[in-house]
């Protein structure tokens, strides 16, 4: 036996995660659901990592999002703030209440033993003085707190107090002191948050504690930092008006420190040009760190057009040298900035930046590379886009858990094959802690990560989960019964009772019709008041409560809990939040804010005497997993889905599976060569006992939802028809490589080829004879980057490996003809990788020629029988070079089924950006499509790499896992309902619905004993979401949403619009 292993027997159902960002809370979701214990450890107060300060005002269009392409660009509604915070937030406020995720925050791993499968862990959780379980969040103590100094998470730009939460929306919502700051601890003096709370939570005596725990598995999601700008003093970072890019963020966010304003921190007054420099730190061997930083150019794009669409005025210039657009959508979105937003982007090295000492301004030193000359630029602002780098524990961390980091710093990945794998077993590596990425990238690995702790776990699967049981049965409540409703109005600490009369609330309550008993509770959200809530229902006999308090953002979930556990259904419940929408925005106008409270309780009581129970609707699932396409990402899931125990279909349409080498050079790596992995992996998915393959098939049509697929396949072989059932879907058709017809002659004269076709003749052990000489009787090669790719029409986008390709295939000529001159014409060299640059860096060194050009002056070729001319602008002057071999880059495009499938499962794509799939949520769902149960991986997303295609089937696995696990799912049941006799079959319904679940259908009915075919709608409690558009979009008034009912809501419209309120 292996050392560094264990018997399966002893291994641990429960996995640790390190780090509660938005990649380690995306491993923690997929791994609770899929069956496991995990427990996530956050070094800071709060869960959320750098993607909690990008909020408010993030939205920007994004062509690859469902929700941003449903939305009029040109609404006063737009951007949606769909993005970010407002989704992110939900997925923290779910790891919170799962009752199979643990947080530990404010902790740090100190120790680790054992081996994998049984690891042990030693955490130390660092003391808040504040008891966890008492504190409730109501901030009555940092109210009276009289210490402020500057708040990290602000990044300096607004204070906190000596006690306090990171931000608003932190999870947990537990107070913190700040030891070094405490007036209690610096001098022995003060203490009164001690005083103010009336939890009894603060705790100055409170040490720090060391927790033990047995886990299975690590995932490491550790994030990033930025560079100390100290290290390069050329950008100016010492003056006031110099910030960052993510300083810059919290300027935007309607939650920071200037509350959306745009403001200079020297004087607090608008800016009129703002200069924004991107590569600060990153590409660079001497002055920051060698590699490109992967995100800079998409949110420096992001944060110029929301500048620009709320402050026109305001001048925005980029200074940049590479664009590094090259993601689905990327380079639309630029050329959209700059052409729509009239965003300048100047192609410059900058010099230097200095401070004028007058008006504070800076003046940008830089050269101008287009025009190959030395400029100036004043500017009011200059916002920089810092290089990403490790966090500081990376080492530390790197020797507890007996991993290695690499030349980068950041955490080594075991192959290109296994990304997610650490160099140990049983610890996996996802988000920035493997490099700089963007959010959908982390999001995508945290499932990742989580598919491979789940296949290394799969035996034990199960064994320390909690299945929730209440003891009292839900009471039947008749449509006859007379409502008798309870209210429970908390007053939230201190906090609610400072503003609003909670005596003339109790009182107004009491006087309202079938309200049958009312009382307080300081903190409604407390395990005590839980047990109060419990014991008003069962005392009094009540069949509907209301508690009016706080936010249904963090505590409607466990409001309805409580509700159900003392026997009511959880849907005879309505959450009142007196203290967002009176305390907080009338706080300084307390009768105002009463009589507001007055009001919305009284809509709440309108609204209850009319609830219905709703019961959950059960789906069936069948324990089988579909998937379209062999390529190393349909190979890649099925063997996941089956490590994980589950039973998977894997269609192809040639009748061999596994994806042809020959369209996979544009993957190879510098380092390994794919070859023998594909046919491992080929190997291995042909020999599962979980894997049926049904080679020389394609799908004909798709019936049922999530849970319950019903597909049929048609064999190309004999016409069979063949029906599997299924309960989640894979896409994972692939893309193949753009034929460059009417480019530079290609397919005219047969010495113009492309990056594939080469590689290709690179790779063969016996190339044809004719190729051969292609090489060998040419002196220079000469390769075009972007043909027909980044153009405005179909293929706008950039297609991600192109770049790669030809370094790669520079490299291998250089080294098998060393006295072969190569040229490579390019736009932008994209190589946002982490080792992209040294490969771009040992190109040069082995004597590349780059040769920059741009848009409107692209290269120009004349062929000649003995050459090829090739014509091209360089500073100013035509550059004529003469070659017998021109290499094309060209882009990806998805395969020809593309349509057909997506015709058939009813999938969307979107020909403004070549076709591919478009995701139900871009950043925070990128693997699940619009159709719950679906979900795609690899090429058909978009252009990726071979590592990049292998994350997102594992992504895309884990996906479909959480639903694999399951025997039964429950629709919440909050969904709309027809009423047959009034529907007139016109199907408006049908066409607003975005979930299709309505489908128009013939019925007979008998009228005078005449038996009559009539059309009438019908909707699939499955597919429901229960949005209510059909409701609105119904002529006839056939449709109403449970609980949403026209009576409820014009009863309460009717409250609101009372003469003689105040508000």
């Amino acid at each position: 036996m292996v050392l560094d292993e264990i018997k399966e027997e002893e291994f641990v159902g429960s996995v640790l995660i390190i780090g509660g960002g938005v990649s380690g809370i995306q491993a923690a979701l997929d791994l609770a659901n899929i069956g496991f214990k995990i427990y996530i450890v956050e070094k800071r107060e709060s869960l959320g990592g750098k993607m909690a300060q990008i909020g408010g005002k993030t939205a920007a269009f994004d062509p690859t999002c469902l929700s941003c392409l449903l939305h009029d660009e040109s609404s006063s509604k737009y951007p949606t703030n769909d993005c970010a915070l407002n989704i992110f937030i939900p997925k923290m406020v779910e790891a919170n209440f799962h009752k199979n995720i643990t947080i530990l925050a404010y902790s740090e791993v100190k120790e680790i033993n054992g081996k994998p499968g049984n690891f042990k862990v030693k955490i130390l959780k660092k003391a808040r003085y504040v008891d966890e379980t008492r504190c409730h969040g109501c901030g009555d103590c940092s109210n009276v707190c009289p210490v402020s100094f500057p708040n990290d998470f602000e990044l300096g730009m607004a204070e906190r107090k000596a006690i306090d939460v990171p931000f608003p929306q932190a999870i947990p919502l537990i107070y913190s002191i700040d030891k070094d700051h405490c007036l209690k601890f610096t001098e022995n003096k003060c203490g009164l948050c001690k005083l103010a709370c009336k939890a009894y939570a603060i705790d100055f005596n409170q040490k720090d504690e060391v927790i033990s725990l047995d886990v299975g598995a690590i995932i490491v999601a550790t994030g990033f930092e930025t560079l100390d700008l100290e290290k390069i003093p050329s950008y100016g970072s010492q003056y006031k008006n110099v910030i960052t890019a993510l300083e810059y963020e919290r300027l935007l966010s309607a939650f920071g420190p200037t509350r959306g304003e745009i403001l200079r921190p020297s004087d607090n007054k608008e800016p009129k040009r703002i200069a924004f420099i991107s590569c600060v730190g990153s590409r660079s061997v001497k002055k920051g760190v060698p590699y490109c930083s992967n995100v800079c150019c998409m949110y420096i794009a992001k944060q110029c057009v929301l500048t620009r669409k709320s402050f026109p005025e305001i001048e925005c210039k980029v200074f940049k040298s590479d664009i590094q657009v090259f993601r689905k959508g990327f380079n639309e979105f630029y050329e959209k900035a700059k052409s729509k937003y009239d965003i300048k982007y100047t192609d410059a090295r900058v010099g230097y930046i200095e401070e004028d000492p007058v008006n504070n301004d800076l003046i940008i030193h830089y050269e101008d590379i287009k025009n190959n000359k030395l400029v100036e630029y004043r500017a009011n602002m200059v916002v920089l886009a810092v290089a990403l780098v490790p966090t500081d524990e990376v080492n530390s961390l790197a020797k507890i858990l007996n991993i290695e980091t690499d030349k980068t710093g950041f955490f080594k990945e075991k192959s290109h094959f296994m990304p997610v794998n650490s160099t140990r077993k049983g610890i996996y590596i996802c988000g920035c802690s493997r490099g700089p990425k963007d959010i959908p990238s982390s999001v995508v690995e945290g499932s990742s990560a989580a598919s491979k702790a789940a296949e290394f776990l799969e035996s034990v699967k199960g064994s320390e989960i909690k299945t929730k049981v209440y003891k009292t049965n839900e009471k039947e409540i008749s449509p006859i019964d007379e409502p008798r409703i309870g209210v429970l109005i908390c007053t939230c600490g201190m906090n609610l009772k400072s503003v609003l009369s909670v005596y003339d609330l109790i009182e107004y309550t009491k006087s309202l019709p079938d309200v049958v008993k009312v009382e307080t509770s300081i903190f409604a959200c407390a395990e005590k008041a839980r047990d109060h809530i419990k014991r008003m229902i069962n005392k009094f006999e009540l069949n509907r409560f209301i508690i009016a308090a706080c936010s249904a953002r963090l505590h409607e979930a466990p409001f309805q809990d409580a509700v159900r556990a003392g026997g009511l259904n959880p849907h005879l419940f309505e959450l009142v939040n007196i203290r967002d929408h009176c305390y907080w925005v009338h706080s300084y106008t307390p009768e105002l804010a009463t009589d507001k409270a007055k009001k919305l309780i009284k809509m709440a009581v309108s609204k209850t005497i009319h609830l219905e129970p709703v019961n959950k609707i059960r789906i069936r699932m069948k324990s089988t997993c579909l998937i379209v396409g062999s390529g190393i990402s349909g190979l890649t899931a099925s063997l996941s889905i089956a490590n994980q125990g589950y039973h998977c279909v894997l269609v192809e349409k040639r009748s061999k599976i596994g994806p042809d080498i020959t369209n996979y050079s544009r993957f190879i790596t510098p380092l390994e060569n794919p070859e023998k992995f594909l046919e491992n992996v080929r190997e291995k998915v042909i020999d599962h006992p979980n894997i049926r393959i049904l080679g020389g098939h394609v799908l004909t049509e798709i019936k049922g939802s999530i849970g319950n697929f019903r597909v049929h396949l048609i064999s190309l072989k004999n016409n069979e028809v063949v029906i599997e059932k299924a309960s989640t879907i894979i896409i994972a058709i692939g893309a193949k490589e753009f034929k460059p017809i009417g480019y530079y002659n290609y397919g005219i004269d047969k010495r113009v080829i492309t990056q594939l076709e080469l590689s290709n003749l690179l790779s063969a052990e016996e190339p044809p004879e004719d190729t051969v000489d292609l090489i060998e009787n040419t002196k220079n090669i000469v390769m075009i980057q972007c043909v027909g790719a980044r153009e405005t029409g179909k293929r706008g986008y950039c297609s991600r490996t192109c770049c790669f390709n030809a370094l790669v295939n520079s490299l291998s000529l250089k080294k098998k003809y060393p006295s072969k001159n190569i040229f490579i014409l390019y736009r932008d060299i994209v190589m946002p990788d982490k080792y992209g640059e040294e490969l771009y860096r040992k190109a040069r060194k082995s004597g590349v020629t780059f040769i920059r050009y741009f848009p409107e002056n692209k290269p120009k070729i004349k062929s000649k029988r003995d050459k090829i001319i090739v014509k091209i602008e360089k500073s100013g002057e035509i550059a004529t070079l003469n070659t017998n071999l021109l290499v094309l880059s060209t882009p990806m495009e998805l395969i020809e089924e593309n349509k057909t499938i997506s015709r058939i499962l009813d999938i969307p794509y979107s020909e403004k950006i070549g076709g591919f799939y478009l995701k139900a949520h871009v950043k925070v769902l990128p693997l699940d499509l619009n159709k719950d149960g679906i979900f795609i991986c690899g090429t058909a997303r978009g252009p990726t790499t071979l590592d990049e295609s292998i994350i997102e089937s594992l992504g895309a696995s884990s996906r479909a896992a959480t639903i694999l696990t399951k025997k039964s799912m429950y629709n919440e049941g909050m969904i709309s309902k027809i009423d047959q006799d009034k529907c007139i079959g016109c199907g408006k319904c049908v066409a607003v619905c975005t979930n299709n679940a309505i489908e128009i259908i013939s019925t007979d009915k008998s009228v005078d004993g005449t038996t009559i075919s009539i059309d009438q709608a019908k909707i699939n409690e499955k597919l429901c979401k229960g949005c209510g558009k059909c409701v609105s979009a119904c002529p006839v008034q056939a449709i109403s949403a449970k609980n949403f009912t026209n009576i409820q809501i014009l009863e309460m419209i009717k409250i609101i619009s009372e003469k003689n309120s105040k508000i």
